[in-house]
């Protein structure tokens, strides 16, 4: 298999990896488009990787490995969403896009990581590029990147930079000097200084008109030089001044001039001694770091999540656009520590004294709290940040990222009652299960009647069990319970039409809700009713019918099981069989209600009366 040959490190890992048990199976069944990717980032220094298939499995070269942090190498072969789960709120739908064709190209883009074990500010400038095969169906992804988190780290610290070199350049005197005799007009100079300003060092040693440096100087400045010389001279302040310099092959300088007018006894200017300093790579870095600082604004503001930048006290300096969308706070309110008013008030004092803990020790930190919407609702947030520091050690603050994270709360809420839930149904269906094995096997004559009565007693259980499945109510997941009308329908669906189609049972009664405790015994309440009339009663025969209506008087359920055209009673069965015991015990010892049996010439005729507390539990 050429295509794997050479690579490196990652080269040895694709060639040893077992990719009969990965969804792109063996490497000699992976399409062309796939096969020439690889050999190409392979064959590259450049960090790439391709994300493949629907699983979206994830290959990568050398160059890469490194941005994988400590999941290298297990990210091999592993699903992207797997591998980048911390940023998948970011990146995910960037690379959907790549799937469904569209394809992406990013100068500069933030994440906080987890790749090393603990949050981390990164930036990266990438491609992603959806890649066709032999059908021309999207079939995965090929991403070009280059992390781009030290450049913008160190464009942060030039701006801090600029004032300490300032004055440094200020205090060495070595940049270039000069002294302007004023009454004659001769200016002086050392060799460098005559230089910067196009002047020939041998003039600066000998003495030259002002105006042969003046020349030297970029002319929508000089106007400005002239004003502030002027300025000086005729009030005896400092003069300080930033300007550029126009040599004579097109480049430009910037510089800052400082000096002072000295005057003679009689108060006139005698002299204008000074010095000038290069600032133009400062002048770049300001530049750059203001674009830089624009660029990071530009991206804050449009990322999908809130993100801030505090001081080394503590006190919050920046917070994006999508937090003031999000709060509807100002800036006015939110910055210092106001952000915290947008805290819910159970959550505010805890989570405000885990941040300044966490600044005093300067190091990474999590928490989850409640944030204020500008609705007035409150969502589940998490907040993580890492601690700044420049180059030098020095603390510069946190950047931090505050994300919506309400349906994931939400849903481990929900997991959890599911449990809970499951717990409870399974001792409870063990338990109930258990009695009727012991008082079927009993009263069944052979094991063919004792699994036919068990499978039917089971069956109805699970019907009456599916109408209180945990369900989510205004938002919330919560344990539903079902009515009377709905529970009768569930147990009795197997004798409620003929071949015909024609009901044979009628249920008749208003809404009356039964709770989840209690659905199971009613169920085989009904359900063993049910089977007696099927071995003996109105249900036996092909004209019985079945009329169960109901009503709710004083608090309690008033229910009339009505048996007609089956076959005639001449007189009250002399024994009682199981079905009878277990719909007997359960109304009165369960539910601590009465029932009566009626055995009319006509049918049976079964009433029952169940205080509604016991029966909405």
């Amino acid at each position: 298999m050429s295509f794997l040959e050479g690579g490196g490190e990652m080269g040895e890992r694709m060639r040893a990896y077992d990719w009969s048990a990965s969804p792109l199976g063996c490497p000699e069944t992976w399409p062309q488009p796939l096969r020439t990717l690889i050999a190409v980032m392979l064959g590259s220094q450049q960090p790439m990787f391709v994300a493949w298939g629907p699983e979206r499995i994830m290959l990568y070269n050398n160059g890469y490995a490194p941005m994988c942090g400590q999941r290298h190498p297990a990210a091999l072969g592993k699903p992207f969403a797997e591998v980048w789960y911390d940023i998948l709120d970011t990146v995910g739908p960037i690379l959907d896009k790549a799937y469904a064709g569209v394809s992406t190209q990013m100068d500069n883009i933030t994440y906080v990581m987890h790749r090393n074990g603990y949050p981390e500010e990164t930036h990266f400038a990438f491609s992603y590029t959806p890649v066709r095969d032999e059908s021309g169906q999207v079939a995965g992804m090929f991403c070009t990147c280059t992390e781009t988190t030290q450049e913008v780290l160190t464009q942060r610290a030039l701006a801090r930079a600029q004032e300490r070199l300032s004055f440094a350049l200020n205090a060495s005197g070595m940049i270039g000097t000069w002294d302007w005799h004023i009454q004659t007009d001769t200016f002086y100079s050392d060799a460098r200084f005559a230089a910067m300003f196009s002047v020939d060092p041998d003039k600066g040693e000998m003495g030259a008109p002002l105006a042969d440096y003046l020349a030297g100087i970029h002319p929508d400045d000089v106007g400005a030089i002239k004003e502030a010389i002027g300025h000086a001279i005729a009030t005896g302040e400092k003069y300080t001044q930033q300007y550029r310099l126009l040599h004579k092959d097109g480049t430009i300088r910037w510089v800052e001039a400082q000096g002072q007018c000295l005057y003679d006894e009689a108060g006139k200017p005698l002299r204008f001694p000074g010095a000038v300093i290069d600032i133009t790579q400062a002048k770049h870095a300001d530049q750059a770091i203001r674009e830089s600082e624009t660029r990071f604004r530009n991206l804050a503001d449009n990322a999908p999540v809130m993100i801030w930048v505090t001081e080394p006290d503590g006190t919050c300096t920046y917070l994006s656009r999508s937090w003031y969308e999000f709060t509807g706070q100002v800036p006015e309110k939110a910055l210092g520590l106001g952000w915290l008013d947008a805290v819910h008030p159970e959550d505010r004092e805890w989570s405000g004294d885990v941040f300044l803990q966490a600044n005093a020790k300067r190091e990474a930190f999590q928490l989850e709290y409640r944030l204020r919407r500008h609705d007035g609702a409150y969502r589940w947030s998490i907040d993580a940040a890492a601690p700044r520091f420049s180059e030098d050690g020095a603390f510069l603050g946190y950047v931090g990222s505050v994300i919506d994270i309400t349906h994931r709360k939400a849903a481990e809420q929900f997991q959890s009652l599911l449990l809970h839930e499951l717990n409870h149904r399974v001792k409870n269906l063990f338990s109930v299960t258990g009695s009727l094995v012991a008082m079927s096997a009993r009263s069944a004559k052979d094991p063919q009647e004792l699994a036919r009565t068990l499978e039917g007693q089971i069956s109805a259980m699970a019907r009456a069990n599916d109408l209180i499945l945990p369900d989510r109510i205004g938002g919330e997941q919560e344990l539903r319970g079902t009515t009377l009308h709905d529970l009768l329908q569930a147990v009795l669906e197997p004798y409620l039409e003929r071949d015909g189609g024609a009901s044979n049972i009628a249920l008749q009664g208003p809404a009356v809700p039964v709770g989840e405790s209690a659905v199971t015994s009613l169920a085989l309440v009904f359900h063993e009713s049910a089977t007696n009339a099927t071995k003996y009663g109105a249900l036996s025969e092909a004209e019985g019918q079945v009329r169960i209506a109901w009503s709710v008087r004083s608090g309690t359920l008033e229910l009339r099981w009505e048996e007609t055209g089956g076959p005639s009673i001449a007189e009250p069965p002399r024994q009682r069989g199981f079905g009878s015991r277990l719909v007997e015990r359960s109304i009165k010892s369960q539910f601590h209600g009465s029932i009566e049996y009626q055995w009319l010439r006509e049918g049976l005729i079964l009433q029952m009366a169940v205080p509604l507390e016991h029966l909405t539990r």
